[in-house]
This record gives structure tokens, C-alpha cells and sequence, in this order.
């Protein structure tokens, strides 16, 4: 324990639990002394840190802060990841308890935001993208840190590391007895502000409040020297908006600080919008870099968007094989005159093309020559190759007058075609109403109304997609108009695609054959928990189908603009 200069001397090469000998001073704060120190048993540098909470308490309370702090760094060295200090030990020393952990030469956080001042919005991202991948590994475990700030964080060369984990709890008695307070509270949670009891979506917030300061010089509730000023001010949750974040980020810190912890994101979903923040922002001078480029965003960063890119090769592969089946679907008919206008039929998808031409002149030729259509009557293609010499002619006749008759006459089944098609077989339509001269066909004529309701549903069934748009009422709000994005894609990707502007659309490289091979592999999005930002700001969660199956579901913030009266997608973090 640190009790004046002279003594600091000497305890630069005091022995700790008979094995950690002191080097150095590295750090101070409220709750301990950080030194630089060496493991003489294992042969390695280390961090050791003399828990100062307990001076002044009763020995009931040192005893209660012991135990705590040995029962936190227990939990704490479960973890192991490469963007959280690990904890190697916990020993007493002269009744103190001590905290041996891994040594990074480093400097925090709040040291680089003093030296340096505010910091670009991509470098902040990159930062938050490492602590929360550190944060949410935590909470994967049940591990909570209750004091996530600047001074926590530090950045090394090559990497950050989140450290202090649940070192606030453990010294609960001392801190609430000397401060009323456990923690900074101007990185509280509005929450524990109160005095509710933290929980990991506390962490999320005192992660925003902490990227805020990094971006902004400062934290969203601003500095009090009076701590019961200071919690008054986070109970509120009213905060400053950002003025530094930018278009990317701001977005990002709103849904980090919602009063909410309900509506906060998860701490792997953070990871998630911070690096979608890094990928799309622009880099950064040299000047203001805090992290090399060189150095790769946390795994956790990595999955989404290698299974997302993995999808869209296979969706290629599976849009490359429906052309080539097509294809040869189309070169098929040739062969078997039969099928032509079942092949025909679906292709009324463009409904426009049909209504130029209704009158019924067009369809008299196909009237007139219907024997070689019906397999069934052999004794009419014998007369027909009687009136005809040239069979291979009348065959190719026959074959384009059936198929352009089938295909100005389907989609109207509710004039004359209604005596046409009463056979019911699928793989004739089109062609039986071209047999009353024929005796061997009066079975067909007598049953025209029993067709008649089959025929209509076929153009319902191609129209819902084409009038859903129209119906939709003008979006008023960023929320309708997110919503109202998602009903007309996949289904009309035109209309999608004009409502991304020109800012959005340049920053993704994205074309419209890149939207389109994007969407060909979903079927549907469902929209769901929409919650505004702003005015022009939401978050909703989205999840893909294909078919009635679930894809994948994300979660992602929108910003839109008005542009001649209309909503547009500016930008999706």
C-alpha cells in the first residue's frame, strides 16, 4: 500500500506472496495502484494491483471485500480472450488483497483521448469493435464488468484490451461507503443510475458513453465534481446528441445509450454494428490512426460477413443453374408440339402484353386447323395429309398458330375461352376449344362452366405481386418507410433499388446486378421491432426467408433523407 514518496521507493523492490517482485508504478486510480512487476517463479513480466478500496473499513467490511474480490477475480480468470487482460492470480499481502494479471505496455483510452483529443469516427468503431468482441465473450460466460470507461481500455501497439473485470463489485463495501456510488458514475447506466442493479445490457451503455467520450472529448452527460450531481444528470438519460460521429456511428451510439435496456443491443450485436461502422467508413490519415490498418477486426467480426458472402456465391450458383434449366426448358418444345402452350402459359407475367391485342380477328386462323393438337383422333391428321402434301409445313403452322392463339387467349377466360378449356387437363389447355367440328369431341363442349371457375385464379395468382406497391399508402416517418421498403422486396427489386440514394449506393460499390444477386436468394424479410432514433433514424430486426424457412435475422439501424417528398435509405449500420 501506497502511503508516501519515500515508501514508494522502497516498495519498487518489494516482494509479493513471496514470488511477484515489484518494478515499477504504471498506473493509480480510485480503487488501486497498477505496478510493474516479475513472476520469479514462472520467469515473466507481469501487472500486479493493490486494491486501496478497504483502507478505513471495520474488519467485518475487509473481511466481506476480501472475500468478494477473491470470488470476482476467480470469475474473471475464466476468461480467455485476446482483447481481455487475463487474471493470473489472487493473493494477500500485509492484509490487501492483490490482483496478478497479464502485463501490456499500453496506454488507456482516457490517456490517448487527453493527448490526442476527440478521435475520427472509424478509429473510435475500430476500438469499440475489439472491447465489445472482449464484453460479449464476458457475458457468453456470465461475466458481468460493472465499470467499463476509458481508463479501462488500453491500447497497446498492435491491439486493445478491456481490464478491471468486476474489480468495481469487488470492492463494493469500501467504494459505496466512501462515495455512495460503486463505479464512474458519469459512464453509468441510467439504470444503475437509479439504483437498480446492473446487468449486461448496463455494460452496452457504459460502452457507448465510453465510445461517445472517445468521439466527442468528452461523456454524454458532461463532468461533475459533485457525484450526486453527476448521477441526477445519468438518472435523466437525457443526453447531448454527437456532434463528431458522423452518419455511421451516431446511429450506432443511439441504440448504445437508449434509456432502455430492453432496446439496447446485445454486446456480439454491437460487435456486429461497429465493424459494419469500420468496414464502411472512409480510412483515416495516417496522423489520427490509434490502431495500425494492418491489424484485423476481433473473429467475432469475421462470421457474419464470410457466411454472407459464401451465401451470395452459392445463390450465384443456384441463379446460374435456374437460367441454364430455363434455357433448355425454352429449347424443349420444339420436339413435342403438345407442351408449347403449357410452356407459354406462365409467361403472361407481363399482363400489358396481351391487352393491345383484343380483338378476335387474330384468333380465327387457330380455330380452323385443330385436328393434329388431339392425339387422341388419328383419322383427321390422315385428312389432313390428304388436303396437305406438304406435312412438315403444316406442321410448323400449326404449331406457331396454337401457341400465339394460346397465348392471347388464356389470359381472357372469361369471354370465349370459357368454352374452350372444359377438358380440365393441364397439358391441353389452350387447344380444346379448338375441336367442335370434331364429333369425337363433344365431351369437351358440354362442361364449359365447370372451367370456368379454375381459369380466373391463375391471373390472381401473378397480380398480388404486381399490386402490392400501388395500394401502400405515402410513408410518413422513417419507421413507415423502412417498413414499406421491405414489403416490395424481394418481389419488386426496381422499386427497391430507386429508393437507395445516390450517397448510399456509391459507398457499397452497388449496382443493380449486385442488388439483384443479393435478393435472389430470400423470398421474403420480415420487420420487427422497429424503434425510432430520431427523425430520420431507426432500428428494426430483419429476418430473411426463403420459402417458409429462416435464413438468418439481423438487426440493423437506417438513416433516412427526404429527397422531391420522398423517403430514401441514406445509409445502414
Amino acid at each position: 500500500m501506497i502511503r508516501g514518496d519515500g515508501q514508494r521507493v522502497e516498495e519498487s523492490s518489494r516482494l509479493i506472496a513471496s514470488r511477484y517482485r515489484l518494478r515499477e508504478k504504471v498506473g493509480q486510480g480510485a480503487m488501486g495502484v497498477v505496478w510493474q512487476a516479475y513472476d520469479e517463479q514462472l520467469h515473466r513480466v507481469v501487472a500486479a494491483k493493490e486494491l486501496l478500496a478497504l483502507d478505513g473499513l471495520d474488519d467485518a467490511k475487509i473481511d466481506r471485500a476480501k472475500a468478494r474480490a477473491m470470488r470476482e477475480a476467480r470469475l474473471a480468470a475464466r476468461l480467455e480472450h485476446p482483447n481481455a487482460i487475463r487474471v493470473y492470480d489472487v493473493v494477500e499481502e500485509d492484509g490487501q488483497p492483490w490482483l496478478i494479471m497479464e502485463y501490456l505496455p499500453s496506454r488507456s483510452l482516457a490517456a490517448v483521448i487527453a493527448e490526442q483529443g476527440t478521435l475520427p469516427p472509424r478509429e473510435v468503431a475500430r476500438i469499440g469493435c475489439y472491447t465489445a468482441a472482449a464484453l460479449a465473450a464476458a457475458h457468453r460466460r456470465g461475466i458481468q464488468h460493472r465499470d467499463v470507461k476509458p481508463g479501462n481500455v488500453l491500447i497497446g501497439d498492435q491491439e486493445v484490451k478491456i481490464t478491471d473485470f468486476g474489480i468495481s463489485r469487488a470492492t463494493d463495501d469500501g467504494t459505496a461507503t466512501m462515495t455512495g456510488t460503486v463505479g464512474t458514475p458519469a459512464y453509468f447506466s441510467p439504470e444503475v443510475a437509479r439504483g437498480e442493479d446492473a446487468g449486461l445490457p448496463s455494460d452496452v451503455y457504459s460502452l457507448g458513453a465510453t465510445l461517445y467520450t472517445a468521439v466527442e472529448g468528452g461523456p454524454p452527460f458532461g463532468t461533475a465534481d459533485n457525484h450526486i450531481a453527476m448521477l441526477h444528470r445519468v438518472a435523466s438519460g437525457s443526453i447531448m446528441p454527437p456532434a463528431n460521429a458522423g452518419p455511421l456511428l451516431a446511429p450506432v451510439l443511439f441504440r448504445l445509450l437508449s434509456n432502455e435496456p430492453e432496446r439496447r443491443p446485445s454486446m456480439q450485436e454491437a460487435v456486429h454494428l461497429l465493424a459494419a461502422v469500420v468496414n464502411e467508413s472512409p480510412q483515416v490519415s495516417a496522423a489520427t490512426v490509434v490502431i495500425p490498418a494492418t491489424v484485423e477486426l476481433p473473429a467475432e467480426a469475421q462470421p457474419a460477413e464470410l457466411s454472407k458472402q459464401e451465401a451470395g456465391a452459392a445463390a450465384a450458383g443456384l441463379v446460374a443453374g435456374a437460367a441454364a434449366a430455363e434455357a433448355a426448358g425454352l429449347t424443349a418444345p420444339p420436339a413435342k408440339p403438345e407442351p408449347e402452350p403449357t410452356a407459354v402459359e406462365p409467361e403472361p407475367e407481363p399482363t400489358p402484353e396481351p391487352e393491345p391485342a383484343p380483338a378476335p380477328a387474330p384468333v380465327q386462323p387457330v380455330y380452323t386447323p385443330p385436328p393434329p393438337t388431339e392425339p387422341a383422333p388419328q383419322p383427321e391428321p390422315e385428312e389432313n395429309r390428304r388436303k396437305f402434301p406438304l406435312v412438315p409445313i403444316a406442321i410448323v403452322l400449326l404449331v406457331l398458330a396454337v401457341g400465339v392463339g394460346s397465348f392471347l387467349l388464356w389470359p381472357k377466360g372469361n369471354n370465349q375461352n370459357n368454352n374452350n378449356s372444359s377438358s380440365g387437363n393441364p397439358s391441353a389447355s389452350g387447344t380444346p376449344n379448338t375441336n367442335p367440328p370434331s364429333t369425337g369431341q363433344s365431351q369437351t363442349q358440354p362442361q364449359p362452366t365447370s372451367e370456368t371457375p379454375t381459369q380466373p385464379p391463375s391471373t390472381p395468382q401473378n397480380t398480388p405481386s404486381q399490386t402490392q406497391p400501388p395500394p401502400a399508402a405515402p410513408p410518413q416517418t422513417a419507421q413507415q418507410a423502412i417498413e414499406a421498403y421491405y414489403t416490395i422486396v424481394p418481389g419488386n427489386l426496381e422499386a427497391g433499388f430507386a429508393t437507395l440514394t445516390d450517397r448510399f449506393k456509391a459507398g457499397r460499390n452497388q449496382t443493380f446486378q449486385t442488388y439483384q444477386t443479393f435478393w435472389s436468394q430470400y423470398t421474403a424479410v420480415r420487420v420487427s421491432n422497429p424503434v425510432p432514433q430520431g427523425d430520420n433514424v431507426v432500428t428494426v430486426t430483419l429476418q430473411y426467408m426463403r420459402g417458409d424457412s429462416l435464413v438468418t435475422t439481423e438487426t440493423h439501424t437506417y438513416t433516412l433523407v427526404q429527397q422531391n417528398g420522398k423517403w430514401m435509405i441514406d445509409n445502414q449500420a
